[in-house]
């Protein structure tokens, strides 16, 4: 009997794609199983013609196929490992060809999940946590970090939250800055400030966020010239009370690009790390 043309069987032409192929395939599928007004002899040899004609052009059984029209690809041995593995070669192709757009989303999503878990594991949590308040350059921070981390032996990480006031022009930058200072400054995760003059001002008006520094004073001696103390009366105080110590001409600013700008040390309320604290204090007073 003379081999009918999968095509026409399927109502294709020549040129279909896979992918037309397998949606005419299943549209056929459905049509005929849902056909009430056919007997079940034949709604089934109509079904096995479709299922028989798609096998052809998927290369899911060749030997229906004409002697002499074998496809170069289907005259490859098979992959010794698939089929050590009882793997169909082909519709493991099919698989891939009509699913990579989800396999390649899926593949991005997992190398995204272990990146991201492998930061967390990874993570070395900052020991010394800083604020930089004020109008500085930007690129001070990764080298006052790069000198912190350089000069004090046992730190695992400093970290230098920027608070960069970067656009006097422009009020409402100026005002989300004084609310994120306002905010962060309140976390209790601060261990030391250093703030423009005009921050620090500011810093002052808010309660319980830095310490008195009287101690600090009388521990370094003549190594902090008095010009340099500020002192202040805190609401709840009876007297004054350092609060800040201009620091801008010390050498532990040096290379940092802080060296030309005003800036006032200050002592968070409750930072966490008060032993690195101590040791950044002895690098910039020493």
């Amino acid at each position: 009997m003379e081999q009918k043309d999968p095509y026409e069987i399927l109502g294709l032409r020549k040129d279909a794609t896979r992918d037309e192929i397998v949606k005419r395939y299943n549209l056929l599928l459905k049509k005929y199983r849902s056909d009430n007004t056919k007997s079940a002899n034949d709604k089934n040899a109509q079904i096995q013609e479709i299922e028989e004609a798609y096998n052809v052009l998927m290369g899911y059984d060749f030997n229906s196929l004409a002697e002499g029209k074998l496809s170069e690809e289907a005259k490859k041995p098979p992959n010794p490992l698939l089929k050590k593995l009882n793997i169909d070669e082909k519709k493991l192709g099919n698989f891939i060809h009509y699913y990579k757009a989800h396999m390649i989303i899926g593949t991005i999503v997992l190398i995204s999940l272990f990146f991201i878990i492998r930061s967390i594991v990874t993570r070395v949590e900052p020991d010394l946590r800083l604020k930089l308040v004020g109008i500085y350059p930007t690129t001070s921070i990764e080298k006052l970090e790069e000198k912190i981390m350089d000069n004090i032996a046992g730190l695992k990480k400093v970290e230098i939250d920027p608070l960069i006031f970067w656009d006097k022009t422009n009020p409402n930058v100026e005002y989300s800055m004084e609310v994120k200072l306002y905010t962060l400054s309140g976390t209790g995760e601060v261990d030391a400030y250093f703030l423009d003059e005009e921050r620090f001002e500011k810093l002052m008006n808010m309660p319980n966020r830095v310490k008195p520094m009287d101690d600090i004073v009388k521990r370094y001696g003549d190594k902090i010239e008095e010009k340099n103390i500020i002192k202040k009366k805190m609401k709840n105080d009876n007297e004054e009370h350092v609060y800040g110590i201009e620091v801008e001409n010390r050498d532990f600013f040096k290379g940092t690009e802080l060296e030309n700008f005003k800036v006032i040390l200050s002592i968070g309320m409750d930072g966490e790390y008060a032993e690195n604290t101590e040791k950044l204090l002895d690098l910039i007073f020493k």
